[in-house]
């Protein structure tokens, strides 16, 4: 994207794009087309509007402040249009070891481990799990609401007055 800068790149669009290929990657496992699967997933990964979403995600994240081995965090719009753009090059892309904290557990005097990626790393992982997130929502169990985006505790609710609920008609 030539002469794109962060601040006005247009986030509508780049979600209507993205969402447009994971329907793709969607319909494509549902068929078994799984060599049009890659592609597609390949195609998802390469494209600047999944990039820039994953950048945008992480450096609006409630992590956002919390800096990896490296020290950096994403401050101006000029750094986080330079990891989009550093993003592009996979080949060279080496995740940093993590940043190990340990931070009280709850009700003990005992601290558990805490691995703390860099914000590049955080990126590039959102980013495969944006080409990774079709498939796992059709081979995710339907009564598991954990971990999936867009389902919660709404759902979850819902499910278990559906189940417990007497059928239609029935006397209790």
């Amino acid at each position: 994207m030539k002469n794109t800068t962060y601040t006005n790149i247009n986030w509508k669009l780049c979600e209507i794009k993205v969402t447009k290929v994971q329907n793709k990657i969607t319909e494509a496992y549902k068929e078994g087309n799984y060599d049009k699967v890659r592609k597609l997933q390949k195609i998802l990964v390469d494209s600047f509007h999944a990039r820039a979403l994953a950048v945008k995600y992480i450096s609006n994240s409630s992590g956002s402040k919390t800096p990896g081995i490296d020290k950096i965090i994403w401050t101006t719009p000029e750094q986080k249009m330079e990891v989009i753009l550093i993003m592009q090059n996979k080949i060279n892309y080496k995740p940093l070891p993590v940043r190990r904290v340990y931070i009280p557990k709850p009700g003990t005097i005992v601290k558990r481990p805490l691995g703390i990626p860099t914000m590049l790393d955080r990126a590039m992982q959102k980013l495969y799990a944006m080409a990774l997130q079709p498939i796992a929502s059709i081979k995710a169990d339907p009564n598991s609401f954990a971990y999936q985006e867009n389902i919660g505790a709404k759902e979850a609710m819902a499910r278990i007055y559906e189940i417990l609920s007497p059928p239609y008609g029935s006397v209790p």
